[in-house]
């Protein structure tokens, strides 16, 4: 007889495999993109032509994620309409986007409350923001959470953190974060929001020391909003329903109780993409970033995200992304950085640059779009200038109008023809009275996200406060003549506490807007580098304090300004008028030169623009860097044109070495500053090829002409 077999000996059970899911908050809860906001939420706001409740779900789905709950308070109908219509609704998606809504709820506490009271989360989940845009790979952070969660079950969140210079262009300037780590471990010991540029330092418990061998300080990091959680978080949430702000009051509370024991821990990131659309700063600059190429694939020209109508954008030249339906005149130009939707007209010898122009809009003839982001169907008469500004949903700009730099025009606000908005001005078909329960959330009750840097977050006012500075206005102000009625057009000028606490909260600098206005007025001469910045600077204090930029007028200085003024010498170069700060850079640099100044000197002249016109290090690289390559490379233009290819580049890299110290200081945030600043270097060798280009064809004409 054998020896009986067993059967179903050796069958192993295998575990079964964990769902991985994502909660998304699709509420802002804070007013800083308002009036954009009160039609419509903030994850549904447009950067370059798709909604950003696309990339977040797009980047979860990318990093594996199977079910995604979206989280809505206000404008719910709207974020659910959109998914339903989205690629995420079909059944061959590969992840299942469901959505929670709960119309009571004030803050994101009470959110993650009502999650845990549904019981949707069972396991080790992915909690974003409805703001984040990244294309960072889950796999190997998720794996080293997972990992410490076996070892320690009191490790209940992953924090990710993007490493940036403190004035990278997207890090939000109210989020100023230190955070200090254990070395080792990566534990999370210290978080502050409100260090460097807000006080003098930050606290930390002496405790911290003596409990940590090595304790790691960083103030390079940017807050991505993504956090890998453990189930047991939510519970926390449950149990303590003081809790309304993630970050404020969620996290600083775990770090500083000693009673739960309750552990997070760091993940910082480097060679990944992660950005959030907080405010209107980071709007400008994550929109750049994608048209650079830093998002993908989530770039346009992959077509990646499936509204009603396909998408059939193309990559051109000079990084200009064009979908097949649109029409264009053989004399418009898009010089460079351009987004262009389908079924978008463009008139005759209108220039288009660094800007997104939507789906289905009509721009005429003679106009200037710089920097500006024009969202779907709206209509550009002729003659029109936009720069750097938000041009909402169904806008109509009548002829000759202008739109100065940082201005947000709402839906289905009509500019009259020759009207001109005044820079950093905020228009709104809405009156904010009649708007108070059908917003972003920001109307009903305050947040803890939105109190002004060094202001602790249980002293912020909320919407019920008696105070009048902290309350919404709106007040009807005229915007020019309908020319089809001749009646008077009226908006709603706006105005919240987060324009007078938050400053920084601005499209654009306010010195930068100030200054550019002034100059288009004729009020600022640029015979003067530091006398310019020092009236930019005043422009910009009496706005700030007015709420509205004065015009200045000096009908007597037509004839006084000095033949190399920085606005000059900018427009000889190839640069545009409206970049003040560029301008007076180069102005600068090539004056110091010809005078044989030190180049401590040239430097510190360079600083104190910089601090007057409130740039950036990386902005002061790419002023100087064109500035360097304009430089006289013999002591007369004739001497120039003689010179050969070998003579010429030996006396500009004499030119680059003798500023290589100083550049070296402005660059110095890694590998995306060095493109960058590569990206400049192409631009001003393109500027100066059409430079030329133009120069031998007047000059060919001049010579048939003669004949």
């Amino acid at each position: 007889g054998g020896g009986g077999g067993g059967g179903a000996h050796g069958q192993i059970l295998e575990k079964p495999r964990e769902l991985l899911q994502a909660v998304v908050l699709a509420d802002s809860y804070d007013r800083r993109m308002r009036p954009l906001t009160l039609d419509r939420p903030r994850c549904l706001v447009n950067v370059c032509n798709a909604p950003l409740l696309a990339y977040t779900i797009e980047f979860l789905a990318s990093a594996g994620v199977e079910e995604v709950f979206v989280c809505a308070t206000s404008h719910a109908d709207q974020i659910d309409a959109y998914v339903r219509s989205s690629q995420w609704a079909r059944a061959t998606s590969g992840v299942r986007v469901r959505m929670v809504v709960d119309r009571e709820c004030t803050s994101a506490g009470e959110m993650l409350r009502e999650v845990y009271n549904r019981e949707l989360v069972k396991t080790d989940f992915v909690l974003v923001s409805g703001d984040v845009v990244s294309n960072m790979r889950l796999d190997a952070a998720l794996a080293e959470h997972r990992e410490r969660r076996r070892r320690d079950r009191f490790a209940v969140m992953t924090m990710v953190f993007k490493r940036a210079a403190p004035s990278h262009r997207t890090r939000s300037l109210e989020d100023d974060t230190v955070a200090a780590f254990d070395a080792h471990t990566r534990q999370l010991l210290h978080l502050d929001a409100a260090g460097g540029r807000a006080s003098s330092g930050t606290g930390v418990d002496v405790d911290v020391f003596r409990e940590h061998r090595a304790v790691e300080f960083r103030y390079d990091l940017i807050d991505t909003g993504i956090h890998l959680c453990a189930p047991e978080l939510l519970f926390l949430f449950a149990d303590n329903f003081d809790w309304r702000d993630l970050r404020a009051d969620c996290v600083n509370s775990i770090i500083t109780s000693e009673i739960l024991g309750n552990k997070i821990y760091g993940e910082v990131i480097t060679n990944e993409y992660a950005g959030r659309v907080r405010d209107l700063r980071t709007y400008d600059s994550v929109s750049r970033d994608v048209v650079h190429r830093w998002t993908f694939p989530m770039v346009p020209d992959a077509n990646w995200w499936r509204p009603v109508a396909e998408l059939t954008y193309q990559w051109l030249r000079k990084n200009n992304y064009r979908e097949a339906d649109i029409v264009l005149h053989r004399s418009c130009v898009l010089d460079g950085e351009c987004v262009v939707g389908a079924g978008t007209t463009v008139g005759a010898r209108t220039v288009l640059r660094h800007s997104v122009v939507g789906r289905n809009c009509r721009i005429g003839a003679n106009c200037r779009i710089d920097g500006a982001y024009i969202w779907h169907g709206v209509h550009v008469g002729d003659n029109v200038h936009v720069r750097r500004s938000i041009v909402t949903d169904g806008v109509v700009l009548q002829p000759s109008c202008v739109v100065e730099d940082g201005c947000l025009i709402g839906k289905d606000v009509v500019i009259g023809s020759g009207h001109r908005v005044a820079p950093l001005s905020k228009l709104t078909m809405r009156d904010v009275s009649a708007a108070a329960d059908d917003d972003d959330g920001a109307a009903t009750f305050g947040s803890s996200t939105a109190v002004p840097l060094g202001t602790s977050a249980d002293t912020s006012a909320s919407a019920f406060d008696d105070d009048d500075e902290e309350k919404e206005e709106t007040v009807r102000v005229p915007v020019g003549v309908d020319m089809t009625s001749g009646k008077p057009v009226y908006a709603y000028r706006y105005s919240g506490p987060e324009q007078r606490s938050l400053p920084r909260n601005q499209l654009v600098a306010d010195a930068d807007a100030a200054a550019t206005a002034a100059v288009a007025a004729g009020a600022i001469s640029s015979s003067s580098a530091g006398q310019s910045a020092a009236v930019a600077a005043a422009v910009a204090s009496m706005a700030r304090v007015s709420g509205e930029f004065a015009v200045l007028v000096d009908d007597s200085s037509d004839s006084d300004s000095d033949s190399n003024s920085g606005t000059d010498l900018a427009a000889a170069h190839g640069f545009t008028v409206d970049d003040e700060f560029r301008a007076e850079v180069v102005a600068t640099v090539h004056r110091r030169v010809a005078e044989r100044a030190a180049l401590d000197n040239i430097e510190m002249e360079i600083k104190g623009l910089r601090f007057g016109a409130n740039k950036n290090q990386l902005d002061c690289a790419r002023a100087l860097l064109p500035a360097i390559l304009t430089l006289p490379v013999a002591p007369t233009a004739a001497a120039a044109a003689a010179m050969g290819k070998k003579e010429y580049m030996a006396a500009l890299v004499a030119h680059i070495r003798k500023f290589a110290p100083v550049l070296r200081k402005y660059v110095a945030g890694g590998e995306e500053d060095q493109v960058d600043m590569i990206c400049t270097l192409q631009e001003a060798c393109e500027d100066d090829d059409e430079r030329h280009t133009t120069t031998a064809t007047t000059t060919n004409t001049t010579t048939t002409t003669t004949t």
